[in-house]
């Protein structure tokens, strides 16, 4: 079985589990496939990507990384692909050549940080995730909207539509803010 756990943050993890429930060893082949066209939102809603920059691969089989950097002008953004586990680089794909025995299970975190400009945007760790958790707990959107209404102008009116809209309008700012 194969079991995928993915968290997109400053950057993307991806925790992959591969579970034998065979009596008897298995060779297994897990292949990673990985590109970036680094197409803006734009090139992507209009389904065309024309790239009028130098898109740019350099693996590491050593750390088991895949990097790809696009350059136009000034404009620089660049991603790493990493996997906790060593494998093989075979072109764009990593991939892990394992043989599992009955009842093992097999575990690779992949990590794709992303760079544009001189920002560098990192996945982060479990223990981060887990404190960033524990805030949000902290700050339950009940409060925060508590918080919005005793701090929104007040609005008085002798014709209840202008206080309905006016009511209306402060929810639907407080859920723009959440």
């Amino acid at each position: 079985s194969i079991q995928r756990y993915r968290f997109v943050g400053d950057g993307l993890v991806e925790v992959v589990l591969v579970e034998c429930h065979a009596d008897a060893p298995i060779p297994v082949e897990i292949r990673l496939s990985a590109a970036s066209d680094f197409a803006d939102l734009f090139e992507v809603k209009g389904k065309s990507i024309a790239k009028r920059g130098t898109l740019s691969t350099a693996h590491d089989p050593e750390r088991c990384a895949l990097m790809y950097e696009y350059r136009h002008m000034e404009f620089r953004a660049a991603t790493r692909i990493h996997s906790t586990e060593l494998g093989r680089i075979d072109g764009e794909d990593i991939v892990f050549d394992l043989t599992l025995e009955p009842g093992q299970t097999w575990k690779t975190r992949v990590q794709v940080s992303m760079q544009h400009g001189e920002d560098i945007l990192e996945p982060i760790s479990e223990e981060e995730r887990a404190a960033s958790r524990a805030l949000q707990q902290w700050r339950q959107p009940s409060g925060i909207l508590q918080r919005w209404n005793e701090e929104v102008p007040r609005l008085e009116a002798d014709w209840d539509l202008v206080n309905l809209v006016y009511r209306q309008s402060v929810v639907d700012l407080a859920a723009l803010r959440l």
